[in-house]
């Protein structure tokens, strides 16, 4: 199967994926071949078109993706899901000046005021890239609609978004409420 160009006077141009028996009717009605954009097979994946949205939001709450760690990073002090205490001062030693980086920082807020955060870094590879989250922190009232919008954000930036680390089933279970699909040692993909 390959993936055309077509274009027509109308518009500046549209993608197909003929067959070999539908070919010949985007040919009949007018439509220009420009030429294979990608070809693929069992063993290859489809080329992505990423739109890599920075912002959503949905009554009254905010997801950002944003460059820098935010100002207003809430740490938590008392959480099952992490055995150390998360200071200003590790994070930036562990995200911001580290020389593996450079990490990106999603922040959900509800009317302005931080509700929860990710830390993110976005592999790219010659054609696929994976959108793997590091750290995170989430409030009990960011609820699986809030947090299912941004998995979506995350996902317009990659083939696939990664939740690394391991955690219990009952912190999982928010995961698993917006498509975790499996659970390996290396993380948790969606």
């Amino acid at each position: 199967c390959f993936i055309h160009l077509f274009s027509r006077q109308d518009y500046d141009g549209y993608i197909g994926i003929p067959n070999s028996q539908s070919y010949p009717v985007f040919l009949k009605y007018g439509a220009e071949d420009k030429g294979d954009i990608y070809s693929y097979n069992t063993k290859k994946t489809l080329l992505p078109i990423y739109f890599e949205r920075k912002h959503s939001q949905m009554s009254g709450w905010q997801v950002e993706l944003e460059d820098k760690m935010p100002d207003d990073l809430f740490f938590s002090e008392n959480s099952e899901a992490f055995q150390m205490k998360k200071s200003k001062e590790f994070m930036k030693w562990k995200f911001v000046d580290n020389p593996d980086g450079p990490f990106r920082w999603l922040t959900i807020r509800e009317n302005a005021i931080l509700k929860g955060y990710m830390v993110v870094k976005i592999t790219r590879g010659r054609v696929r890239r994976a959108v793997n989250i590091y750290d995170w922190d989430l409030k009990d009232d960011v609820t699986e609609p809030v947090l299912q919008m941004a998995v979506n954000l995350l996902r317009t930036h990659g083939n696939w978004v990664s939740l690394w680390g391991r955690y219990s089933k009952n912190v999982l279970s928010r995961w698993v409420a917006v498509g975790l699909a499996e659970k390996s040692e290396k993380g948790t993909h969606f």
